[in-house]
């Protein structure tokens, strides 16, 4: 148990797996071994926070989600082992993560923020109501808001990350969508193709290059979150083709930089399950680059290593609310932490070995909220997804 000023917050934690861990190992102390090989081991984690403005979203907005962000954010808080890098999706209340960024106690912090409103690309009128397009297919259509004179609006991405390490500074210029500078130590790029009510949260990716340091000597790891369309795989080819354009670039172009640590993680809305793997096949496809080869599932890496077993699921409410939660396909996964790794083996200049991976569950009963005298969300679900997280060592070759 667990307090928060000014409310009280239980925090509770239930691993979701087919088959028990062996106690999780002691946090590692970051840095590098004074013997000849050097390593660093880091803990990472990626987590869909379910946070949507409730004129977005009513079912989102009416689930208590101020408790559930400082619950999440004394999570993190409290996780052991501490976590060195996490990565957040769909946060897309700016209030509310900045809460939970000062509520998880991390010291650094890069919040995706939605753009000026010249460059906005939605509307809604004085009352909150969205103007959509009738036929869902279309996507969404904003016929008439100029005209109108409504008021132009869009949210953030929900991305963002969270470390104890120092982080560069976010680029304060709006990014056009398809220009990104690649120059960037952090950066936030839109994607080109959205449909549907994705193209109200200003969605892309997220990327830093992040420095740990110890004994004076630094270890970068370069970190990109990213929360794909979850409408269609015509629009999610597209996102993904943006985001091989963005690695192909930023890295393939670098000698240097593509020969250091990468890291992809986030909700890729893109399913997994042990009979169903051909989107999933297809997506590793469209990401694979000319200097990078497949990338690494390191959950699944690490389950089928410990315990033959595939990764568990990620997803713990079917239909995107947790008032009524509905299970859905078991083991199904949406989640990923993946390593992007030089195509050519010989040229890689550390080992990357996966220590421990686990999917978690966190809840609290103190969210359970009600509508219309009904009470919702009994169990304290704080999203319908799981969070992921992955103990990963590094040493040199």
């Amino acid at each position: 148990m667990c307090y928060l000023t000014p409310c009280r917050v239980v925090f509770l934690v239930i691993l979701l797996m087919s088959c028990s861990l062996e106690t999780p190992p002691e946090a590692v102390e970051i840095g590098f071994s004074s013997s000849s090989a050097r390593s660093v081991t880091l803990n990472v984690a990626s987590y869909n926070l379910f946070q949507r403005p409730a004129w977005f979203d009513s079912l989102a907005g009416q689930s208590n989600p101020e408790c559930r962000a400082l619950a999440v954010g004394s999570g993190l808080l409290n996780f052991e082992p501490k976590l060195d890098i996490v990565a957040l999706q769909e946060g897309m209340d700016t209030g509310l993560m900045k809460s939970l960024a000062v509520a998880s106690g991390f010291s650094n912090s890069l919040l995706n923020q939605p753009p000026k409103a010249s460059d906005t690309l939605g509307c809604f009128d004085e009352e909150g109501r969205v103007w959509r397009e009738s036929d869902p297919s279309q996507g969404m259509q904003f016929d008439g808001c100029k005209e109108q004179q409504k008021t132009f609006t869009v949210i953030n991405g929900g991305l963002a990350l969270l470390t104890p390490h120092s982080l560069p500074e976010l680029s304060p210029a709006i990014i056009k969508p398809c220009t990104p500078n690649l120059d960037e130590a952090a950066v936030s790029w839109p994607y080109c193709a959205m449909s549907w009510s994705d193209i109200w949260p200003n969605k892309g990716l997220l990327y830093a290059s992040i420095n740990i340091v110890e004994q004076n000597i630094s270890f970068i790891v370069h970190v990109i979150t990213t929360h794909l369309s979850a409408s269609t795989q015509e629009v999610r080819d597209k996102q993904l083709d943006t985001l091989h354009a963005f690695i192909e670039n930023k890295f393939c172009l670098d000698p240097q930089r593509r020969l250091e640590p990468i890291l992809l993680l986030g909700d890729l809305n893109v399913k997994k399950t042990p009979g169903d793997r051909e989107d999933y096949d297809h997506m590793l496809e469209l990401l694979s680059t000319s200097c990078l080869g497949k990338p690494r599932d390191l959950l699944e890496e690490f389950y089928h290593s410990k315990f033959s077993a595939h990764a568990p699921g990620t997803m713990m409410c079917e239909g995107s609310q947790i008032g009524e939660c509905a299970p859905p396909t078991p083991d199904r996964r949406l989640d990923y932490i993946f390593a992007l790794e030089p195509s050519d083996p010989s040229r890689a200049l550390w080992n990357l070995n996966v220590l421990e991976a686990r999917t978690l569950e966190f809840r609290n009963t103190d969210c359970a909220y009600q509508v219309d005298g009904k009470e919702q969300n009994s169990l304290g679900r704080l999203s319908d997804h799981a969070m992921i997280m992955a103990q990963l060592e590094w040493t040199t070759r």
